[in-house]
């Protein structure tokens, strides 16, 4: 689901009380296309201006919203952890010839965080 840029730009306003914000409306574009490239939905945007209010000091550059994004995220791109042609590792073994490599599955997609077995807690994983 796409994020309209009204809604980013009203959302984005919250920021306006930190110091030195985007003083023209090319370097206000470049903050709401991140924005809009990274949000899952309306209420991922929410939290990326929630997150971004907690960090001090001034108005902060475009790398610093797709961290905070990332860090707010309720999806992930991640492998299929049911694929049968990978067994969930997303990458699988091809042969051309008498050359074998691995290769990403076709199974990678945008998926829920709570599908990352290292993130179920039922000590699975013991990385």
């Amino acid at each position: 689901m796409s994020v309209s840029k009204p809604f980013i730009a009203a959302a984005l306003k919250r920021l306006n009380g930190k110091p030195f914000p985007p003083n023209t409306a090319e370097a206000m574009a470049e903050v709401v296309k991140v924005i809009e490239r990274l949000a899952e939905d309306e209420e991922h945007v929410t939290r990326i201006v929630d997150k971004v209010l907690t960090i001090p000091g001034p108005y902060p550059e475009p790398a610093i919203f797709s961290q905070c994004a990332e860090s707010t995220a309720t999806l992930t791109y991640m492998a299929d952890p049911l694929c049968s042609q990978c067994g969930g590792c997303g990458f699988r073994y091809r042969k051309v010839g008498a050359y074998g490599y691995s290769a990403k599955c076709d199974c990678w997609a945008r998926r829920p965080k709570s599908l990352r077995p290292w993130a179920m807690g039922d000590g699975a994983y013991a990385g």
